[in-house]
């Protein structure tokens, strides 16, 4: 969920059902005229439905967008979540990297591995994992912008955004995604071109399916 051309500053909140009044409870927390998102994850109303609220000074207005990445079902079709110690798969800064070699130049994807990059049981994914979960960080933007965060290469610019900073921001959000066939993902990030961004990566988590 991403916060866009707020008049004021304030926050969203998405819920199942339609609030009875000012919510409150937070979603998204954001500053005047700020682009600032943040991953969800809740259940969906009835039909299939879900309702956002701006809550700001009166009269104000914010543009929301959404993207959604899965879905849960109430049966036992779908994959089983295994929690891992989170750990660095990726920090692209130099004098640290790792997963990637160097900076995220503006709309160049990049792939790293996420698949058996550990030894250890309690930071490793392992072959046969479907998606993941961690926390993706921007760091050093020389432009403002977005990272897009996908199982496969985009082909071209990505059009959804994971992560929205403004130049020399650090941000995070947090992510839950599928990984690609080949046990990777790809970054990229999205600026006025020429410009760069690192990248931190840390997982949390693996699903598998039963």
């Amino acid at each position: 969920m991403t916060a866009v051309n707020e008049s004021s500053g304030g926050y969203f909140t998405v819920t199942p059902t339609r609030p009875g009044g000012f919510p409150e409870t937070s979603t998204l927390n954001f500053p005047t005229g700020d682009t600032r998102a943040n991953a969800v994850t809740l259940p969906l109303g009835a039909g299939g439905v879900l309702w956002v609220t701006f809550e700001g000074k009166v009269g104000t207005h914010a543009d929301v967008i959404f993207d959604v990445t899965g879905y849960f079902v109430p049966d036992t079709s779908g994959a089983t979540y295994v929690a891992l110690t989170p750990n660095r798969l990726v920090d692209s800064r130099a004098g640290e990297r790792m997963g990637l070699s160097a900076s995220l130049t503006s709309r160049v994807p990049a792939e790293f591995a996420v698949v058996g990059q550990s030894g250890d049981s309690a930071l490793n994914v392992p072959a046969g994992a479907v998606a993941i979960t961690g926390n993706l960080t921007a760091v050093g933007a020389t432009s403002g912008g977005y990272f897009s965060l996908t199982p496969d290469d985009p082909g071209g610019v990505a059009t959804t955004s994971t992560l929205n900073f403004p130049k020399g921001d650090t941000r995070a959000n947090a992510v839950t995604i599928p990984l690609g066939s080949d046990g990777g993902l790809w970054v990229q990030f999205v600026g006025v071109t020429g410009t760069h961004a690192d990248a931190v990566f840390d997982v949390s988590g693996y699903f598998t399916m039963n």
